[in-house]
């Protein structure tokens, strides 16, 4: 009785570990089931620094708690891959670009070379890789390590674009096939400068893949996608082949349990559980907010036949606890001192308070973003309506009748509007 008594308790400490709900039961002796940890990140737009709860420049100062970053980013995936094993893999579901100074000064240079020393299995791109447009993308194509996959853009009259990204990978863990599937929205050309790319249909191109990789002996497929919550759950209802879906693109927050561990509202519980109907079976969905503030944790049972018999895990917040990786802190500072430089430079100044409070009526910053953002583009474009629409809740900060530097004007809009 006293050693049963025992291996229940060590059993418990075990489910409800760092990034554990306790659902998952650990299989102890299980050789039936294979073990699949995935760690993943979605949205990183230019988090290389830490940031303050609503993604922004961190004021510590003030009393913010500053959570991300890529140091602390890389030392999280270092401890996950050290706790989950040999089988863990670690993906990337795109938005790499954008967001902050950082890819202003440095663009794709910087991106390949941070992307670069995180443990990639594969990676896919989101809508903002093409902000520069593919002449843009392609270095960065070029020089990250990882490979990138994307299985619905046909490439036909963009030469520049051929044969630098695969459909799929496959990566191999316990004698077990993992086909990585990418996607990316189908509607990347209204949101994008995408030039003479083609972006097919998610679900069609998606299970044509899913089919090629099964021929092969593929075990498992992830389908890992830039496309939205929304679409991700067409996918998984309608891809009798794929298992799990990694997603990006609406920065969404999915979270188990009573009390999330930070500012974020939880959209659904993670993962998202989609049951098929013909044949019966589960996919799961999984995304990790964004802006590196989170790190996806989820592991993943399957049974012999290659089904998905359970599952557990969590988000976990990169907050204070996890150290930041000396190595990456290092590397940063010298690309560090060019955006320095950049965000202390003063841009304007102001002889009144800016009020940011628009919820219940009009403001004056609120006035000054929408007058700016048609200024901005009158010299090139006009219509008979002089207006514009901002929405009210992107107003966070309040400048006080002083001046303002490059960094808090660029940081004064909230990262929302980088989706």
């Amino acid at each position: 009785m006293m050693m049963s008594t025992i291996v229940i308790i060590l059993l418990g400490l075990v489910g409800t570990s760092r990034g554990f709900t306790g659902r998952g039961v650990m299989y102890p002796g299980r050789t039936d089931l294979f073990e699949l940890p995935i760690i993943h990140i979605n949205d990183f737009h230019a988090r290389y620094e830490e940031v303050g709860p609503w993604a922004g420049t961190c004021h510590r100062d003030e009393g913010e708690e500053c959570v991300g970053g890529l140091p602390r980013l890389l030392t999280a995936i270092k401890q996950l891959f050290e706790e989950r094993g040999p089988n863990s893999i670690f993906l990337n579901a795109g938005d790499h670009y954008q967001g902050t100074l950082w890819y202003n000064v440095h663009k794709w240079n910087a991106t390949a070379v941070f992307l670069n020393m995180l443990p990639h299995d594969a990676m896919t791109i989101g809508n903002h890789e093409f902000d520069d447009g593919i002449d843009g993308l392609v270095p960065f194509l070029k020089n990250v390590e990882a490979p990138v996959v994307v299985t619905n853009i046909d490439y036909t009259h963009e030469p520049r674009m051929q044969g630098l990204m695969k459909n799929s990978t496959i990566i191999t863990r316990a004698g077990k096939k993992i086909g990585v599937i990418g996607v990316i929205f189908q509607g990347t050309p209204s949101i994008a400068s995408t030039e003479k790319l083609i972006f097919l249909d998610e679900v069609e191109t998606v299970n044509l893949e899913a089919e090629k990789l099964k021929r092969e002996g593929v075990d498992i497929i992830i389908v890992l996608s830039h496309c939205g919550i929304n679409v991700d759950r067409i996918m998984a209802a309608n891809c009798p082949l794929i298992d799990v879906i990694v997603g990006g693109h609406s920065h969404t927050f999915l979270y188990s349990g009573d009390k999330p561990p930070f500012v974020d509202t939880p959209e659904d519980v993670y993962p998202v559980v989609v049951t098929q109907d013909n044949p019966f079976r589960t996919v799961l969905i999984v995304q990790a907010a964004a802006f590196t503030k989170y790190v996806g944790n989820l592991t993943v049972w399957f049974n012999e036949a290659g089904e998905i018999e359970d599952w557990d895990g969590n988000p976990i917040l990169l907050d204070a606890g996890i150290p930041e990786d000396p190595d990456m802190l290092k590397a940063l500072a010298p690309w560090k001192i060019a955006v320095d430089k950049l965000s202390n430079k003063v841009v304007g100044e102001s002889r009144v308070e800016l009020r940011h409070f628009c919820r219940i009526g009009e403001c004056n910053i609120g006035n000054l973003i929408t007058d700016a953002m048609i200024d901005g583009v009158s010299s090139f474009s006009w219509d008979y309506l002089g207006a514009n629409r901002f929405q009210r809740n992107l107003q966070r900060n309040l400048f006080s009748s002083s001046s303002t530097s490059l960094q808090k004007s660029f940081l004064y809009i909230s990262p929302e509007i980088t989706r």
